[in-house]
């Protein structure tokens, strides 16, 4: 399953565009 974490962690990656706000942006989209 942890690969399947990451491969989602890549996309969302690549979706914003900007790896320093890609976790930001994964954390709004969580919550």
């Amino acid at each position: 399953w942890i690969v399947g974490v990451v491969n989602i962690y890549n996309f969302m990656d690549g979706m914003d565009g900007i790896a320093a706000t890609s976790e930001a942006d994964t954390n709004e989209r969580l919550w």
